[in-house]
């Protein structure tokens, strides 16, 4: 029945509602959007994500109806009940549509995400994640990384696929969940292989060794007889005391699973807030002027409009400011990631850390189970380390579980999803540099590289003054020895750039 339905001019004045109705009725499409009630019945999304989910719900609905629809309700629906052009109450829109009032059942499994294509409880379609097929697609255009290893393997075993088939990791994932981005978004930015959780190093070593050698020089060069336990140090004072002055800010971030628990690519959504709940009272340990402040679950309301829902409850000039900043992450949209398995269950077990003193943040579950962010607005490289280093070990402290609490190997340092990380967990040190003359030269970037750095214009950068430098290695050395090889290189570029001014 759709005699409730709304028909007046211009909402549907282009919308052929039989057409529209034809997989779904009114009271359908008000049932399943009842359904996809944000868990903590806030009940107001971006835009994009509630016109997704009006598409799942309503398949016969165009995007041209649908966007008749939308401009109809901002016409009918006074401004000052809008959150913004950018989001949209849908508890609001469907009482407008249909002239009933709607109920807010507040439940996990009752997300506006549950209805999107791998932000609910399935897996992305595409790929199996749950059972390996008996044949792989065909990889001979797939550029991804994880192909190039599977191609190369075949060639030499033509049994090789078919004796990983049959294997499982310790917490039950098959290979073809590991595989699953590279097969789903093969021209992806990653390596089309994540690892589901620590035992897929071993238990699919046969994989995993060649594609961690493509990223990896220190474990391309090793031999049997030169294998060593991957080295680990997070003491500051290895790092030396030098304040670069050409440098706007320091960032150091570095990543870290719990021990014990499936990698976020395969957690189940108790096992998501579970690690959740360990970490965010972990970090009650975090205490001083630099590093106490306040953890926040991703669906929360603004603390100033408890109507307003926002991600991480923060109100609108607190999101500004930290966005600013980088401390923010959102929910994951590329299709890589949400093959990867890291937009399942959203938003439940992600949250984020912040200081009061904004110099330190830590995302919960996003595409590890921890990500840490040290931020000093200088060029104090071993300040920003001390701090990271010193929450590191509070929160191991907080953890308390009598030993190391985060996944590691003695052959492959700390372990993480994403295999270009492990080592040091994927420590990654970027300085902004301002070097308006050597950054314009011809063979910058080869410059930077010889001294065990990448280079990328600064972000937010509207010149080619700033520039981005950061460690181009993550393995085969400690976490203070990395830092080190950063200040060092940071220290040479900042005497280049002397010379050329000094020229002038």
């Amino acid at each position: 029945d759709s005699s409730h339905l709304k028909t007046d001019p211009p909402v549907f004045a282009c919308l052929d509602i039989q057409a529209a109705m034809a997989l779904a009725t009114a009271s359908d499409m008000s049932a399943q959007l009842r359904s996809a009630l944000d868990a903590h019945g806030s009940g107001r999304v971006s835009r994009r994500l509630f016109e997704e989910a009006l598409l799942v719900a309503l398949p016969s609905l165009s995007k041209k109806e649908l966007d008749v629809a939308m401009a109809g309700y901002g016409a009918k629906v006074p401004q000052a009940e809008l959150s913004s052009e950018y989001e949209v109450d849908y508890e609001q829109f469907l009482t407008w549509l249909y002239d009933e009032p709607m109920l807010s059942v507040p439940s996990p499994q009752r997300s506006v995400f549950a209805v999107l294509p791998g932000l609910g409880d399935d897996a992305w379609p595409g790929f199996p994640a749950d059972v390996c097929p008996e044949h792989l697609p065909d990889l001979s255009a797939n550029p991804s990384a994880a192909a190039q290893v599977l191609r190369k393997a075949l060639e030499d075993s033509p049994s090789f696929y078919s004796e990983l088939r049959g294997l499982r990791t310790e917490f039950g994932a098959p290979f073809s969940r590991c595989v699953k981005p590279g097969m789903d978004a093969p021209r992806g930015r990653g390596l089309g292989a994540v690892a589901c959780d620590a035992s897929s190093y071993e238990v699919f070593r046969a994989f995993f060794d060649p594609l961690l050698k493509l990223c990896h020089q220190k474990l391309a060069k090793e031999t049997p007889s030169s294998a060593s336990s991957h080295p680990h140090s997070l003491d500051a004072f290895a790092v030396r005391e030098n304040t670069l002055e050409r440098a706007t800010t320091v960032r150091i971030a570095v990543s870290r699973n719990l021990k014990g628990f499936p990698f976020p690519p395969a957690c189940s959504r108790e096992q998501r807030t579970e690690v959740e709940r360990r970490l965010s009272v972990a970090m009650q340990r975090l205490a001083g002027n630099e590093l106490s402040g306040r953890y926040r679950t991703f669906a929360g309301t603004d603390p100033g409009d408890p109507q307003c829902f926002s991600s991480f409850g923060l109100s609108k000039a607190e999101a500004h400011e930290l966005a600013q900043m980088a401390f923010l992450f959102d929910v994951p949209q590329s299709t890589e990631e949400l093959a990867a398995g890291l937009g399942q269950h959203w938003p439940d077990g992600r949250g984020l850390f912040v200081s009061d003193s904004r110099r330190l943040a830590a995302w919960v579950n996003h595409s590890e189970h921890l990500q840490l962010v040290s931020l000093e607005l200088s060029g104090d490289i071993r300040g920003a380390f001390c701090r990271l280093s010193e929450a590191l070990c509070a929160i191991e402290q907080g953890l308390d579980t009598g030993d190391l609490p985060f996944a590691h190997s003695e052959r492959l340092g700390f372990l993480t999803a994403n295999p270009a990380e492990v080592g040091t967990g994927g420590l990654r040190v970027v300085v902004t540099l301002r070097l308006p003359l050597l950054s314009a030269r011809p063979g910058f970037r080869e410059t930077c590289r010889g001294l065990g750095l990448s280079v990328r214009p600064a972000r937010g950068s509207q010149n080619e003054q700033l520039a981005e430098v950061a460690n181009s290695l993550v393995f085969g050395v400690s976490e203070s020895e990395l830092v080190e090889q950063v200040l060092t290189g940071c220290e040479i570029l900042q005497n280049m750039e002397a010379e050329l001014e000094a020229r002038r």
